[in-house]
């Protein structure tokens, strides 16, 4: 009799110590009772440590490249390798924005050579100009190949007010387009050319078209990642543009962005196009 009771005995003590409250557990389960005579403050301490830089890893893959808007056309790029990338620096006597002091550049795109876009003389270093009509064509800097490709400024072709470059490129992994002073509807062929986006850098605020028209733009081009600039702020300074609020973007999957720079890779491209509006500097 005893010999069938010593199992059930066995039993029911590992039962019990299953159900008896362990701080692996209750840790796990998130409570928040004070079990200092089993995990000390300083093994805590690296338990959160090493969950932070778990997440931060899941939240922050690479490689990936930051994006900011400084104002106006000006977009500043810096690839996981630290190349930087500045694209249509504005001439702050034109603009009210505040060009940042000692902003290095590696590579400079200009879409178009006007004076609210070519002010690159002000950035330091030792930067590759890749100037507007000169940039035609397949080029390559610090190993990135940039693909210039010829537009014009407004709807009326060559009778109107000049030509335009639209600019595509691949870093990390991500393919954008920045189109510039782009002012006319992309036909198949310049779509061809463009080829696949990821981000589209969308001048919204240029009225040569309509918000509509920029919009069937972007999804031409199927971008994952659309950017409005060169839209109406307080410090546009005289350029006549329409106003963010005008644009219509609102109507589509939109994010508002608390700080000036995003952070993308390809792996956290979103699944839909989706609209992000940086804050004005």
């Amino acid at each position: 009799m005893f010999a069938l009771r010593k199992p059930l005995l066995y039993c029911l003590l590992l039962l019990a110590t299953f159900n008896a409250p362990s701080y692996a557990l209750d840790q796990a389960r998130g409570t928040h009772q004070n079990h200092s005579e089993a995990i000390s403050s300083s093994d805590a301490k690296e338990n959160n440590q090493a969950n932070d830089a778990k997440k931060n890893s899941q939240d922050d893959p690479r490689p990936r490249t930051k994006i900011s808007w400084l104002g106006h056309g000006f977009l500043y790029l810096i690839t996981s390798t630290d190349i930087r990338v500045a694209i249509d620096p504005f001439d702050y006597k034109k603009v009210n924005y505040t060009f940042p002091n000692n902003l290095s550049a590696d590579i400079v795109l200009v879409t178009a050579n006007t004076p609210d876009r070519s002010d690159w003389h002000r950035l330091i270093g030792d930067p590759q100009i890749f100037m507007s009509l000169t940039a035609i064509g397949t080029n390559q800097s610090n190993g990135i190949l940039f693909k210039g490709i010829s537009s014009f400024r407004d709807s009326q072709l060559e009778q109107g007010v000049g030509l335009n470059t639209i600019f595509t490129f691949s870093i990390d992994q991500v393919r954008y387009c920045a189109l510039g002073a782009l002012g006319h509807r992309i036909n198949a062929t310049l779509r061809r050319k463009i080829g696949r986006t990821d981000v589209l850098f969308l001048p919204i605020g240029n009225k040569a078209l309509t918000p509509k028209h920029w919009w069937d733009i972007a999804e031409e081009l199927k971008a994952k990642v659309i950017i409005p600039i060169l839209y109406k702020t307080p410090k546009s300074g005289a350029y006549e543009m329409r106003n963010l609020d005008e644009s219509g973007l609102e109507n589509h999957k939109t994010i508002h962005l608390e700080s000036n720079a995003l952070a993308l890779s390809s792996q956290k491209l979103p699944a839909e196009p989706t609209v992000f509006i940086f804050p004005t500097p």
